[in-house]
């Protein structure tokens, strides 16, 4: 029934054994280009001189900041590495050699940032209740300072090239970043070997407002950022001396997006300080663009061949530019490009060894729908590779988040599926970033109901499109996607063929209290205030309504969740198996929020296959 012709169907093994690019850096000399790289559940940096051989940095550790939000798992400045394990910080040099223990207390550390002369390295320290940006002196030999504190939270601290100014991003509880936030400036002070905060006032931003990534001018004029003030997140640029504030863009798009993890950098300043380089997503397509200083801009040429970018560096001796890249049909990449007209571009690592068969892959396209009330949708879709007869079995995805986006970049789960001959249809509901502020706000207080609603008018869309066999859908999403599925299955019984769900948070009430502080007040924004909105909480759990799925699912989690407890899915399979609903359950030792394991991967793509041909 799902004959791909002469396709050559991707094997689970095709997809595990990927390395997980996460962050790219130039050294400050603009000679090496340092990585960061997750092979299983192990990340580790390498290293690439110009025109050199690639090594790794850290043989034998983990790098990993234990913080949620933005900023960076290292940084790399005057022929060093400064980086986090096990909750200290480290430096190494580039050239090799031991590591040097420049911290002592051991916590969650994160985005170490270095002064321009060397002399001081500012981080965001979090605490059990609160955040603070401390400094410590380069070699370590002082103890920890702590330069600024008083909000919950801080991400992504920058320094002034002449040290004089600090600038970083701060919030407070029930928001979340991309809710509301606002960006601080520190006038710094040194004496006596001491480096104080002498005064500290609030540029831009608020409650309704967010900001991310501040980044000095190399001359120090300029401080940009990103903002979504007009409802779409824009460059601004902040002059230092007189403090005017000015809108470098005006685009249908976003140069920002949401602060879930480390090493999220969207700008970046040309080293003669007259243009900012800028990743720009228009409808789940990422560009590379240059700005100049009054606001024009174009497509950095050389860079026209991919779809997605995760980071962004820019050489500061002549401006090339180091990308995490990928596109629908392209493993993820690290690339340099020059900016300059005519200028190429140079692979500097692939994730993956063998090159994946072209007919097995499948390009996506951003489509878009009415969902409820005849409000658009979003979405990208995914023809069958080499499949040209209408109506094919159809997998509608669900992400996680739920502020987060699909955009046009590799997805291998994506993939091994088009080749089987699936379509794919992943739903950036309502609720989703990416689409301006005003669609992102749709799932305040509608969390389980919007996202659950654009899944299954998704899945209609295909069918009254003819790009789906109505009878042969699948509703597959992990964590926030989970919700969707779950609830769908719930409220359309028999819609769906089978579904499938991966650490879904079934138990709205219990992930306000058990999950980590920095999404520990989520569901004030996505459900409400706990005590007056319990009725919804209580709706939107699919593990108080488990008796109402009578549908195929197969369940998979993690037995280290630390984000949605594996009770979650156990609770679900038990009613499953009560009532002799077809059911898988599996929980995977070892893994948390997510497969990290090659053996997990293998096992993970192997059960969902029988569990859809079986019902399918």
């Amino acid at each position: 029934s799902m004959d791909t012709g002469r396709v050559q169907a991707l094997g689970a093994a095709d997809l595990a054994g990927e390395v997980h690019f996460t962050d790219a850096q130039w050294d400050s000399d603009g000679q090496t280009v340092v990585w960061r790289q997750r092979d299983g559940s192990r990340g580790t940096l390498m290293a690439q001189r110009r025109g050199g051989e690639t090594r790794e940095l850290t043989p034998g550790i983990s790098v990993r900041a234990e913080v949620n939000y933005g900023g960076g798992d290292y940084t790399v400045a005057h022929r060093h590495v400064i980086y986090v394990c096990g909750g200290l910080l480290w430096c190494i040099k580039i050239e090799g050699g031991r590591s040097l223990q420049l911290t002592r207390e051991i916590g969650a550390v994160a985005a170490p940032a270095v002064s321009a002369d060397a002399q001081w390295i500012g981080y965001v320290r979090a605490g059990d209740d609160a955040d603070a940006i401390c400094v410590i002196d380069w070699n370590g030999k002082r103890s920890e300072q702590r330069l600024l504190r008083g909000d919950q939270f801080y991400m992504q601290p920058a320094w002034h090239p002449n040290g004089s100014m600090l600038a970083c991003v701060a919030w407070n509880a029930p928001q979340m970043p991309w809710d509301g936030c606002e960006l601080r400036l520190v006038q710094l002070q040194c004496a006596y070997g001491e480096l104080r905060a002498e005064s500290v006032h609030t540029v831009d931003g608020g409650r309704g407002t967010s900001i991310f990534q501040p980044e000095f001018s190399p001359d120090g004029r300029y401080l940009a950022y990103v903002s979504d003030a007009t409802g779409w997140g824009q460059i601004y640029l902040h002059e230092t001396k007189n403090g005017a504030r000015r809108q470098l863009t005006d685009a249908v798009a976003e140069h920002a997006r949401p602060a879930w993890v480390q090493g999220m950098r969207t700008l970046a300043w040309s080293r003669d300080s007259d243009a900012v380089f800028a990743l720009r997503n228009e409808r789940g397509r990422v560009r590379l663009w240059r700005y100049g200083l009054e606001g024009e801009g174009a497509e950095v040429s050389a860079a026209v061949d991919y779809s997605d970018f995760d980071s962004i560096s820019a050489a500061p001796d002549d401006d090339t530019l180091a990308c995490v890249v990928s596109a629908s049909t392209t493993p993820k990449e690290v690339v340099a490009f020059s900016p300059r007209a005519g200028g190429g571009a140079q692979v500097i690592a692939r994730s993956r060894e063998a090159t994946l068969p072209a007919t097995a892959l499948s390009a996506a396209r951003a489509v878009q729908w009415r969902s409820v009330g005849d409000e658009v949708a979003h979405g990208l879709y995914y023809p069958p590779a080499g499949e040209t007869a209408e109506g094919p079995p159809a997998i509608v995805m669900s992400h996680g988040g739920p502020t987060a986006q699909r955009t046009l970049a590799f997805y291998p789960e994506v993939q091994f599926f088009v080749s089987r001959g699936y379509a794919v249809l992943q739903v950036n509901y309502r609720g989703s970033s990416g689409y301006g502020r005003d669609y992102m706000l749709k799932m305040r207080g509608a969390w389980g109901k919007v996202d659950r609603e654009d899944l299954l008018s998704g899945a209609r869309f295909l069918v009254e499109n003819g790009l789906a066999d109505g009878a042969r859908l699948v509703a597959m999403g992990g964590s926030a996607g989970g919700v969707s599925v779950l609830l769908a299955l719930i409220h359309q019984p028999g819609y769906f063929s089978a579904g499938v769900c991966s650490y879904p948070v079934a138990d709205m009430l219990a992930l306000s209290t058990e999950t980590h502080r920095f999404e520990r007040h989520y569901n004030h924004n996505l459900l409400g205030p706990l005590r007056q909105a319990e009725a919804a909480y209580r709706c939107r759990s699919a593990l108080l309504r488990a008796d109402e799925i009578v549908d195929p699912l197969i369940l998979f989690h993690g037995a280290d969740d630390a984000v949605v407890p594996p009770e979650h899915s156990s609770g679900l399979a038990a009613s499953l198996k009560r009532r002799g609903v077809p059911h898988e359950h599996h929980l995977f030792d070892g893994e948390g929020h997510g497969w990290r394991k090659d053996e997990t991967v293998v096992a993970y793509y192997a059960a969902i296959e029988r569990f859809l041909r079986e019902h399918l």
